[in-house]
């Protein structure tokens, strides 16, 4: 009677490989082999052709007689021995097949990878045999090929997994460094839509892999029995009262069929079976909250979204409708609007990140807002003088400002660029000079207010050997800065002052050697340039000269020769100079 069983059993199983075009079989009838059954074969196209063989899978087929088949998935016992013996062979095609007293048959199988064996063993902890969970074969010849097919591909993936570990992310991120890793998935769908892969893997496995950088060493971390949702980026024109907001958002499908749209950083359309859910919490910078809230108040307006010239209907509850505050959100958005003039003002293109702004920096907004955008004063509860140039710190922007105290004991805050101050380099009024020679590297670096074109300008009004002396310490912060940042345009500036300064005062080689810097920064020191240096060598020059030459060229050994020989305190000095950026770059 058993024998009669696993015969039927086996013959369900054939009767379905003989309706795909991709499969073949040598399946025994009679369970001869101890624990598999024979292999199911896969080919690239009908022909069928050993060169077009994509690889056999093993097999073991069983039938159970039941009372009545039923809806639910079964479960499956099987030893421990067997199922260390599958892993150790790379895995096995499990199918049970139940039979009813009407001679009634289905189809439930399970793909039992190294990986997966792993993790009922461990479940297992060798003590007893263990259900493994079934599924029901589909009925399309295709879902029979593609199961099959994933299977192989799988199993010739999974042979680390074969020793008996699975590894976890945490352990191969420690074997192969993070930026060596590389995670990817790979399924066969034949018979649905490649650009639609999520119609297949809702009802279908998949492991996560992770890789080496070259594609070596392979280690499954996760298996997935189905996927609940699957979000996607699509190139879509979104429009609401005839004004476009996005070209570009997120599509979120879920196994139920639902559908949600995310919109910019703040808005979630849900497109149920029967009803439409639009949710928001605002999040974002403020370009995107101006946006996102726009268009909020667009669609509650018209009831109404288009996306790719298809019009969504929005029917919102009394208690949407409610819970939308259109005042609210008016006056929230001339708020917004008003950082954004200020900020405009202020010539600042970066976007305030306002996720991040902390409610002592939203307080600095409203004054900004005050004094910048409504020109009032603003007074401050601090005790003592405030100085008349602040860097302030708002979330993601740096401004440089100006304060000046008025006799009424308020100020007047101006853009620090946007406003000139007269500067003398002494108290008698000698050496007249620009304001911007009071920036460090980090004002050149971070500012997100600076005006470069109006700093290089302002440098070469001025000529005198104050002015010029100051210079080159400016210069020296801007190469800094662009160490700090890669700012080409600090450097460029930094560079063209230096070709200012050499014009003026053609025998001093600090010039050159300033200007070398900058421009090996960019690419490699010309034959012309060591020339130069090589000139200024022959001269009367101090060893910081000598040292900063050395490092120019390349001698690392002759550059540490010379700055041995400094003292401490010129040592200490010249090791914030910026050329010792490129010293430690020295091999």
């Amino acid at each position: 009677m058993m024998g009669d069983i696993e015969t039927a059993a086996t013959a369900a199983i054939k009767i379905k490989l003989a309706d795909t075009d991709l499969l073949s079989q040598y399946i025994n009838e009679r369970d001869k082999e101890p624990i598999w059954d024979g292999f199911i074969y896969a080919y690239r196209n009908k022909s069928k052709k050993n060169d077009d063989l994509i690889g056999r899978a093993p097999v073991q087929v069983k039938g159970q007689t039941v009372k009545r088949i039923s809806p639910k998935n079964p479960k499956y016992k099987v030893s421990i021995t067997n199922l260390e013996k599958y892993r150790n062979d790379g895995g096995v095609l499990y199918f049970v097949v139940h039979i009813d007293a009407d001679k009634n048959k289905k189809i439930y199988y399970a793909a039992l990878q190294p990986f997966l064996i792993n993790q009922y063993l461990r479940i297992a902890q060798g003590k007893k045999p263990i259900s493994i969970n079934l599924k029901e074969l589909p009925d399309k010849p295709n879902d029979f090929e593609n199961i099959v097919i994933n299977f192989i591909e799988e199993s010739q993936k999974q042979s680390i997994s074969k020793t008996g570990k699975n590894w976890t992310i945490e352990e191969v991120e420690k074997l192969l460094g993070r930026e060596n890793m590389r995670m990817n998935c790979h399924f066969t769908c034949i018979g649905y839509d490649r650009n639609d892969p999520f119609s297949y893997l809702k009802n279908n496995e998949l492991y996560l892999h992770i890789q080496n950088s070259d594609g070596t060493l392979s280690f499954p971390v996760e298996h997935l029995e189905s996927v609940e949702a699957v979000i996607t980026e699509r190139f879509v024109d979104v429009y609401s009262n005839g004004r476009k907001y996005y070209d570009l958002v997120k599509v979120e499908r879920h196994k139920d069929e639902t559908l949600t749209l995310y919109l910019g950083k703040s808005i979630k359309y849900i497109l149920g079976r029967d009803k439409q859910t639009l949710k928001y919490t605002f999040a974002g910078n403020l370009n995107e909250r101006i946006r996102d809230l726009r268009f909020i108040m667009d669609v509650f307006d018209t009831k109404c979204l288009t996306v790719n010239g298809v019009d969504l209907s929005f029917s919102p509850t009394k208690k949407e409708i409610e819970s939308f505050d259109i005042d609210a959100a008016r006056g929230t958005l001339k708020y917004y609007k008003l950082i954004k003039e200020m900020l405009d003002i202020l010539h600042v293109s970066i976007p305030l990140d306002m996720d991040k702004l902390t409610e002592k920096q939203e307080d600095i907004v409203k004054m900004l807002i005050n004094t910048i955008v409504y020109k009032k004063s603003a007074g401050f509860k601090e005790k003592g003088q405030i100085p008349p140039v602040v860097s302030l710190e708002i979330s993601n922007i740096h401004l440089l400002l100006f304060f000046g105290q008025r006799s009424d004991g308020l100020y007047d805050v101006k853009d620090f660029f946007g406003y000139d101050i007269n500067c003398k380099l002494d108290g008698r009024g000698d050496y007249p000079t620009t304001q911007y020679c009071i920036m460090n590297k980090r004002d050149y670096a971070y500012s997100s207010n600076i005006i470069i074109e109006k700093i290089r300008t302002s440098f070469m009004k001025y000529d005198n050997q104050g002015h010029r002396e100051r210079m080159v310490f400016s210069i020296l912060e801007m190469i800094k800065a662009y160490d700090l940042s890669k700012k080409e345009e600090l450097l460029e500036v930094a560079l063209e002052l230096c070709k200012w300064l050499e014009d003026k005062e053609p025998e001093n080689s600090v010039h050159v050697i300033n200007r070398i810097q900058c421009e090996i920064r960019l690419r490699e020191i010309s034959d012309t340039e060591i020339a130069e240096l090589m000139t200024i060598l022959q001269t009367d020059i101090d060893q910081q000269s000598q040292a900063g030459i050395q490092i120019l060229m390349g001698n690392k050994r002759l550059a540490d020769h010379y700055i041995e020989l400094l003292d401490d305190e010129t040592k200490k000095t010249f090791m914030e100079y910026p050329i010792y950026h490129l010293y430690n770059g020295l091999k």
